[in-house]
């Protein structure tokens, strides 16, 4: 071993073999250079670089300001100080990545050039639909990562659907490259951005609220069946919406209005479906997850072993590996060995000292997780203390 490191959840570096925190100043130079989350510690100054903002653990703040409030119905985004939405126990920003809004942006670009393409006659008429609908889309996926409530939910879909209705009104109504612009129904444009903002209000309104039906998601775990199942209804949802309020606008009554709002509503439920089941796989790809399963994608993995007695062996095979088995206490985690050897000679400890029958369990485990969890040797063997959070996120358990 080269060096172990350890951290509370701040991020703050402390002495691995009583878990007090380090003096701010006063940290250990990190061997790779990074360390909490993956992001590189400035030991002489005691922070963190966490990319585009200095972070200070000690405190847990930032230096300076988030300039971004993703969710302003959300009273902790606007803490712009803070991390992870102050939870660092429930949130991570492990590397800053942004490769969902790249997806959004790609699906809701080429989405929206799809549905332009009879009407745009020139290159930055064709450049202007794709950027429009990749704005939209880069807004949806940044606004439904954050955790956003309903009510954001249905303000950005408003939003863009209006921009987007509006944007795509003009460019039906131009000719090559915006050519006879002075001639436009801006009026029209008015319209189509108020269709649009009900449109879009309401699809986002659906996806959100059939996001939460127990009954039509209770259970399923694999965002690529959620994302199947709550599209097509949240597409369907704005086709009626926005053909309603479009009908309404050329004199139809509102029952003819409804009626006839449900023309096409197949091929937009199929198309809108198709979108998302794609944006789906691909956020999902990006964030290290399997869209089938829901399961992380663990690139490196590492099995352990645990010696348990005979109850919480029974246990683990119907409940998975549990902090508290018998509900009562709390621990901090759970003991592991990282050999089939050591964890022979721990079952022979375990036997001679409660004189019952044990059994050995292996489970894999990130390697992540291994690396941060905390490495000591009782009775002079190596052990791994397993936090009772990561717990959860063994991918195989097996028995002996």
């Amino acid at each position: 071993m080269v060096q172990e490191l350890s951290y509370d959840a701040w991020g703050r570096l402390r002495n691995p073999s009583n878990r007090v925190a380090y003096a701010p100043g006063s940290e250990p130079e990190l061997f790779l250079g990074r360390g909490y989350t993956g992001h590189e510690h400035l030991t002489q100054f005691g922070l963190i670089n966490m990319n585009a903002r200095l972070y200070d653990p000690a405190v847990g703040r930032f230096l300076s300001p988030d300039p971004y409030v993703q969710a302003p119905d959300f009273s902790q985004n606007f803490n712009r100080y803070s991390y992870a939405l102050n939870n660092p126990l429930k949130y991570t920003d492990p590397n800053g990545e942004f490769w969902h809004l790249i997806i959004g942006a790609l699906i809701g670009g080429v989405a929206n050039l799809i549905t332009n393409w009879d009407n745009c006659s020139g290159f930055w008429e064709y450049v202007t639909a794709f950027t429009v609908g990749a704005g939209a889309g880069a807004t949806i996926a940044a606004t439904g990562g954050s955790g956003a409530s309903i009510w954001a939910m249905i303000g950005v879909g408003a939003g863009t659907g209006a921009v987007t209705s509006g944007t795509n009104s003009v460019i039906g109504q131009t000719g090559e490259n915006f050519s006879g612009l002075n001639q436009v129904d801006w009026k029209q444009v008015g319209i189509s951005s108020a269709v649009g903002a009900v449109g879009g209000a309401a699809g986002a309104g659906a996806g959100y609220a059939a996001s939460n039906m127990s009954f039509l998601v209770n259970g399923v775990s694999s965002p690529v069946l959620r994302s199947a199942v709550i599209s097509p209804l949240a597409a369907g949802a704005g086709h009626v919406a926005g053909g309603t309020s479009a009908n309404l606008f050329v004199g139809q009554s509102l029952d003819e209005a409804f009626s006839n709002s449900f023309k096409g509503i197949g091929k937009s439920m199929a198309f809108g479906g198709a979108l998302g089941v794609a944006s789906t796989i691909g956020v999902s790809y990006a964030n290290k997850v399997n869209p089938w399963t829901g399961k992380p994608i663990i690139s490196k993995a590492t099995t352990v072993y645990r010696v348990v007695s005979e109850a919480e062996y029974n246990d683990i095979q119907a409940n998975g590996i549990r902090v508290s088995p018998d509900g009562k206490g709390y621990q901090d985690g759970k003991l592991f060995y990282p050999s089939y050897e050591e964890a022979l000679r721990g079952q022979s400890l375990f036997q001679s000292s409660y004189g019952q029958k044990s059994f050995i369990i292996e489970a894999t485990y990130p390697q992540s997780v291994i690396n941060n969890s905390y490495h000591f040797s009782p009775d002079g063997m190596n052990a791994i203390m397993i936090n009772a959070l990561d717990l959860k996120l063994s991918i195989k358990i097996q028995y002996k």
